[in-house]
């Protein structure tokens, strides 16, 4: 888990070329570490959000019952929790949005993170599923650590190193096309 926050928090300081890196070191599971910065964010948020609530009306952490007023606390929070999640997703984030939390700009930041892992490994994924079948057949079982380079050149009936090096081609052609399409999503304001 410690690496999951050490990769997240290292995203946004890396290039392109880096965090597409990150994304192909770590494709197994990248998907799980961009769901658990979500709900981590939401819990950040809603936590923030009904502390500084609770912190403005004075409670003492005693519930008095008004007159007839009923409130389903945690119907209160699920729907909370379903409003952030939507507006995390949708990148709808209106100034409501911050709105009692802690630092607007550190939020903003954190933001920006998920919606760049999340773009960014969609892109990744995308192209994966659209590259040439002999290439696929090759790096598809590889990334996803299904099979080892041995284990490519036992089933291609070829040598080890020459599957490094279609590895290694693949890799860098990928790179190439990746890096032209990021590139355009990026001037395009898709991603900032």
């Amino acid at each position: 888990m410690r690496s999951d926050v050490n990769l997240v928090i290292n995203y946004r300081s890396c290039n392109a070329k880096e965090r597409i890196n990150m994304i192909y070191m770590n494709y197994p599971t990248f998907e799980d570490i961009i769901k658990g910065y979500r709900q981590g964010l939401i819990y950040e948020i809603t936590a923030q959000k009904s502390y500084n609530r609770k912190s403005n009306r004075g409670d003492l952490g005693v519930r008095v019952q008004a007159s007839g007023i009923h409130s389903d606390i945690t119907a209160d929070q699920a729907i909370e929790n379903v409003l952030i999640g939507d507006a995390l997703d949708t990148g709808n984030l209106s100034e409501d949005f911050y709105i009692g939390t802690d630092d607007r700009n550190e939020l903003a930041k954190k933001v920006q993170i998920y919606w760049m892992m999340q773009n960014e490994y969609a892109l990744f994924t995308a192209q994966l599923k659209t590259m040439n079948l002999e290439d696929a057949l090759i790096i598809r079982p590889y990334i996803i650590k299904e099979k080892s380079i041995g284990e490519l050149a036992e089933d291609l009936h070829i040598e080890p190193e020459s599957v490094r090096k279609k590895v290694y081609r693949i890799k860098k052609n990928w790179w190439h096309r990746y890096s032209r399409t990021s590139g355009k999503i990026y001037k395009s304001g898709g991603i900032k």
